[in-house]
């Protein structure tokens, strides 16, 4: 093999990446199986005031348990006042030094994604959230969500701890307080900003290494399952929509052949990018890609862009 060859093979190989012979799925699914086990809490001893933090943090949890327990059918003000004492806690830490904010955030996050397979919290998790689900556990998504904004409006209001009851009770109740301030102008939750960080993520990924698949032939329909934009009388079209605008892929759909590693394709279907954004949710949602975050799967985009790029081809030339 000559020296330009040699370079040639160099090249192309920094071009692939990692990707020979280990699918990018594989790869994703490796990374997310790796993250979660590095991720499980350690016996390392905590500093006193965060070890102290985390007890009160069980006393509230005590309280909660004993609440559901004590009041057959709970009262609205007692679970006001308990949601006041949680406000109180939550101003607590957030006077301790910032290192110790840091190491009591990440014990609860520990713990809150030690409860379940699929991890609900990360690195970007606000405070009040963190708090709310660590207390308040197994509470559906919902009640999070207003408990959570129930403490940010009352921190806007300037209401403190110990008067929360009496004005989440001045605004008839807390559904009606969050509804009545609606939520801030551009936010989103913590999980939906992160799964659209994946799906975005993702539709990189997969164009990226479109240089990884197999080439096959297809004679079958080609479905087209989306409204294309219409041209008005005056020549021009309606303002695309997601919509309105084909997705970047095609997915086939077909049935498993009697010869083994073959398959029937019996058509394609081309899904406008709303609809491919909920079908590219479905696929990150199967166990193999539970535990693949943004961030590995930002990391893992990277990754590829350097190797393709004209800096990866000169690191595996060099």
């Amino acid at each position: 093999m000559s020296v330009i060859e040699a370079k040639q093979t160099q090249i192309a190989t920094a071009i692939n990446g990692n990707s020979v012979g280990t699918s990018l799925f594989a790869r994703l699914s490796q990374a997310g199986a790796a993250k979660k086990q590095s991720a499980k809490a350690t016996n390392e001893v905590l500093p006193p005031l965060v070890e102290q933090m985390i007890q009160k943090a069980k006393g509230l949890i005590n309280d909660f348990s004993g609440w559901q327990i004590q009041f057959e059918a709970p009262s609205d003000r007692a679970l006001w006042t308990l949601i006041g004492k949680v406000k109180g806690f939550r101003d607590e830490i957030k006077t301790m030094p910032e290192a110790d904010q840091l190491k009591v955030k990440e014990a609860f996050r520990n713990e809150i994604n030690s409860r379940t397979t699929k991890p609900t919290v990360n690195a970007e998790t606000s405070l009040e959230t963190l708090v709310v689900k660590y207390i308040f556990k197994d509470s559906p998504r919902q009640t999070v969500y207003n408990y959570r904004r129930a403490i940010e409006v009352t921190d806007a209001a300037g209401v403190s701890a110990a008067n929360f009851a009496s004005y989440v009770d001045s605004k008839k109740g807390i559904i009606k307080m969050v509804e009545e301030v609606g939520t801030p102008e551009g936010v989103t939750s913590n999980s939906a900003q992160e799964m659209a960080d994946r799906v975005d993520s993702m539709r990189q990924l997969m164009t990226t290494t479109a240089g990884e698949a197999q080439q096959i032939e297809f004679h079958g329909d080609l479905v087209e399952c989306f409204t294309r934009p219409k041209e008005s009388s005056d020549g021009k079209f309606e303002k695309p929509t997601d919509k309105k605008t084909p997705g970047n892929f095609v997915f086939l759909m077909g049935t498993v052949s009697d010869v083994e590693g073959k398959l029937n394709v019996l058509r394609g279907h081309i899904f406008d990018k709303s609809f491919e954004d909920v079908l590219l949710r479905q696929i990150l949602s199967a166990p193999s890609l539970k535990d693949v975050d943004s961030t590995l799967l930002k990391a893992e985009l990277a990754k590829l862009k350097q190797a393709n790029s004209f800096d990866g081809m000169r690191e595996a030339v060099e």
